[in-house]
C-alpha cells in the first residue's frame, strides 16, 4: 500500500446541494454520493464512516481504487488498492483500510 499524506487533496469532494440521501449502506457506513469525476470520468464515492469521518474513493478503469481519508480540513491521508475482485469487494477493503488508519491515527500511529 502507499501512504499519501498531502496537505491540499489531490481530489475534489463531492458536495451536493442539501442534505446528501444515503443510498447505500455497509454497516454504519452510508454512502452519500457516487458520481463521475468531473476530471478524468472515473466513478468516485462520497463515504461518511460511522464516527463521521469522509471517506473518498476513486474507481480507477484498471480495477484499482486511489481512498482518501480526510482527518482535518487539510489533512487526508490516501492509499491504492490493488487485486480487487469486483466494485463490492473494492468498497469494503476501502472502508477496512480508513478503519485501521482511524484507529492507527488515534494510537499515534500510521499504517
Amino acid at each position: 500500500m502507499t501512504l499519501l499524506i498531502t496537505a491540499r487533496p489531490r481530489y475534489t469532494w463531492f458536495r451536493s446541494e442539501g442534505p446528501a440521501i444515503p443510498d447505500m449502506a455497509i454497516g454504519r457506513h452510508v454512502r452519500l454520493i457516487a458520481g463521475a469525476n468531473q476530471e478524468c470520468g472515473c466513478p468516485e464515492e462520497e463515504w461518511q464512516l460511522e464516527n463521521g469521518a469522509p471517506l473518498l474513493i476513486h474507481f480507477e478503469a484498471d480495477g484499482t481504487a486511489e481512498v482518501v481519508l480526510s482527518f482535518f480540513e487539510d489533512q487526508d491521508l490516501g492509499t491504492t488498492l490493488h487485486d480487487i475482485p469486483d466494485m463490492a469487494a473494492l468498497r469494503e477493503a476501502a472502508i477496512d483500510w480508513a478503519m485501521r488508519a482511524i484507529a492507527g491515527q488515534a494510537k499515534g500511529e500510521w499504517l
